[in-house]
């Protein structure tokens, strides 16, 4: 399995830097685009939680679907659950 060479820390102060400013959907799409998924599993965190519905999507399927796909990323369904209806709430 391949490892991430970010620390804890590393990640809260990404998203702490992301939350101070607008949360850029374009940053974590960046990210995801040259297969940094970690760090685009972070931003899209940050921008999910300031309630952006296609953050919030896409990031569910990040768990969904985890590591066999997205590298560094873990699996949990029950999360993907979570940011799916919260997804769905969005775009009602």
């Amino acid at each position: 399995m391949k490892t991430t060479s970010l620390s804890i820390p590393a990640l809260l102060a990404l998203a702490l830097k992301s939350a101070r400013s607008a949360p850029a959907l374009e940053d974590a799409m960046a990210a995801y685009d040259r297969g940094d998924y970690l760090d685009a599993q972070c931003l899209l965190l940050v921008a999910a939680h300031w309630g952006n519905a296609q953050a919030q999507e896409l990031l569910a399927f990040m768990y969904a679907i985890g590591p066999a796909l997205y590298p560094g990323t873990c699996r949990s369904l029950g999360v993907a659950r979570n940011w799916f209806e919260r997804a769905a709430r969005g775009k009602e």
